[in-house]
């Protein structure tokens, strides 16, 4: 069994839109069980590792850490996301 950060497909599709990623926000609420619980696997992943837009390099966000597997697991490769800070609506 892999460590992984719980979440919601809601939870994390309104993180992505804070994000500035719209399109990815609709695309995770359809991913099937097995596809989220990588995200949640990948992201812990993400969290444990320092956050490079921060200062002193602080411990990532969880919810950038979702964002950030959600892309990985919607485009299959890592990339930024579109706001390095989260602007919510």
């Amino acid at each position: 069994m892999h460590s992984r950060v719980q979440s919601t497909r809601e939870h994390v599709s309104k993180q992505l839109a804070a994000y500035g990623e719209d399109e990815a926000a609709q695309q995770v609420l359809k991913l099937n069980d097995e596809a989220f619980e990588f995200i949640e696997v990948k992201a812990m992943d993400f969290a444990c590792s320092f956050d490079p837009d921060t200062p002193n390099l602080r411990p990532m966000l969880l919810d950038k850490a979702l964002s950030l597997a959600a892309i990985v697991v919607l485009e299959g490769k890592q990339r930024v996301l579109n706001r390095k800070r989260r602007k919510f609506t």
